[in-house]
Formats: C-alpha cells, structure tokens, sequence
C-alpha cells in the first residue's frame, strides 16, 4: 500500500531502500493458486444486439447481499453499486464491435432478480431506454478456477492489444493465468488487502500484466575442475524522474547496482564497466569510474550497492 497507509492503489517502490525491503522476505515463483475447489456461479452473455442508432449500452441489474456475495466481471466497462438497497447494475457497450462473451462471475449467494436493460445515448447524457435490443444470459455453476480461465484466454488472446504485449509466445497461458490469480488474491477482490481501485471486481482493470517484477534468468553451466568464465548480457533502459524535482535532474538517467550476495558459487571476482562514455556525462556515482583517466573498469564488492546517474553531454 501507499506510505501513509492508504489504500486507494498499490505502492511502488520508487526508492532502493523500498525495493530492498520489498525482496527482504526471499524469492518465489509465480504460481497460481488452487481455486478449484471454490464454487462459482457464472452469467454469460452473448450475443447481444440492438436495432437502432445511437450508443446502446446493456444493463444487467440483479439483487445481493452485498456481506456474503462477490461478483466479478469480465468485459463489462460500467456499473453502479446501490448498497443500500442491495442492488448491482453493471453494463457494457460495444458489443457491435466486438462479440466476444461476457462474464460476471459470482462468489458466495447467488444474485436473484436477473433483469437486462437497454440505455441508448445520443448525444444525451441521461440516455433513453430502448426495447429494441437483445441479449442471451446463460447461467451455470463451476468451480472458480474453470470460470477465470475462461476470462483469462480471451484476455492472453488481446495481451498484445491490451498490454502492448508484442510477442506473446514469449510469455505461455499458464504463466498469464499464474500472475492474474496471484494476484487477484494477494492485492485484488479476493484478498483481505483489497485495494480500492479494483474493488469494483472488474478483471480488466487489474494491473498484474504491467506492475513491474523482478525477474530471474537461469542457465545451466558445467564447471570444470579449472573454472569457467561466464557472461551474461541485460540491457537496462535506466530511470527517470519524470517530475524533475530538481534542475540537477534534468534529463538524468539512474542505474542501481547490487552485485550477487548470496550464492553457492565461489566466484572470483565481480566487475564493472563502462563503455561509450564520449557522449555522456556522468552526473553521480559511486563506483568510481573516470573514463578521462581510464578508469573504466572497477571490481565489485558483494554485498554493497552501487549507483550511477548519466546524462547525454550538451
């Protein structure tokens, strides 16, 4: 959550000391969590259609116990919560443009009262209600793991529309499905940390496709008896202030280092260096490099944490 203990969004760690803390706690895979044994009503809806002009949007409006009953939703992009009366609406559009199906997805009581609606604007923001539309409601019961799975293909197959996502053979299903759930019940609807923004249940709107993650790269290699010299190449765009708090930092770009601490290897050394420096001034630093003397290459100390601040000269 936020420093001031907020929760209207997540906090990220803009600070080495916060990234630290972060990863304090050790390293775990992504791996999904067992909901097949969590019980799921689903309504899908389809088909939808509307005879006429203007902007329609489909209404669904149904009746819960708003204490003993989550819903969750896929590809609905509106809603209004009555909670006082105990009533849900939630609505979609663009159903011209795309027909793939839509989910909400029930935990705990079932809804009652299921009634569709249609709103049509025209250039009028209260809209007019329309008869002139249609739309299938299939009602079925499953386990919740079957019922995300079915939201979250249809989200993998928009990945590289919705995320930007260029190559998504890069990145399996299972991996997707992995990281939405976990966090779905870590920081989303299903978790007792529920953070504001995604507490209106909509799966779309969870940001687990794009909050940044440290990730580990793994390769095999032989040792021989004599030792092996390993290299491995990263590129790291640096990062930026985007505020600019201070005119020191205009158009600074930052590099934090922290070599390999903990490990069963015995290595013999850990380097540093910097290559391409004719264009780039180095604002601040504290490895020690100084390309004018040929300094360019310094050994690392394990456990320490090093950080250079450069920016393009002129």
């Amino acid at each position: 959550f936020e420093p001031d203990g907020t929760t209207f969004n997540l906090s990220i760690p803009e600070r080495y000391d916060r990234f630290t803390s972060a990863l304090s706690g050790g390293y775990a895979p992504v791996t999904a969590p067992d909901l097949s044994g969590v019980r799921a009503i689903v309504y899908k809806f389809t088909g939808a259609s509307y005879d006429g002009d203007g902007n329609p949007w489909i209404n669904a409006s149904f009746s819960l116990d708003f204490d003993r009953t989550t819903v969750l939703s896929y590809l609905f992009n509106g809603g209004s919560w009555y909670v006082e009366e105990n009533r849900m609406e939630r609505s979609f559009s663009g159903f011209g443009r795309d027909d793939s199906p839509r989910y909400l997805v029930v935990l705990g009581d079932d809804v009652t009262d299921m009634n569709t609606s249609c709103t049509v604007y025209d250039g009028d923001a209260e809209g007019a209600p329309s008869d002139d539309f249609s739309v299938n409601v299939e009602r079925y019961e499953t386990d919740l793991d079957t019922a995300l799975r079915a939201a979250a293909r249809l989200s993998y197959d928009n990945a590289s529309y919705s995320y930007g996502i260029e190559d998504m053979t890069r990145l399996d299903f299972e991996t997707y499905y992995a990281a939405m759930t976990e966090y779905l019940v870590s920081c989303g609807p299903l978790s007792d940390r529920n953070v504001d923004r995604y507490s209106s249940g909509m799966l779309e709107e969870l940001d687990f496709a794009a909050v940044p993650r440290v990730c580990w790269v793994t390769a095999e290699v032989t040792v021989p008896p004599e030792g092996v010299t390993v290299e491995a190449e990263y590129t790291l765009r640096g990062s930026y202030d985007f505020f600019t708090r201070s005119d020191d930092d205009a158009g600074v770009c930052g590099f934090d280092v922290t070599p390999l601490a903990k490990t069963n290897i015995r290595l013999t050394g850990q380097y540093a260096e910097i290559t391409g420096t004719d264009n780039v001034e180095i604002v601040r630093q504290n490895f020690g490099f100084d390309p004018a003397s040929g300094v360019t290459k310094i050994p690392l100390a394990a456990a320490e944490r090093y950080f250079i601040d450069v920016r393009r000269k002129g």
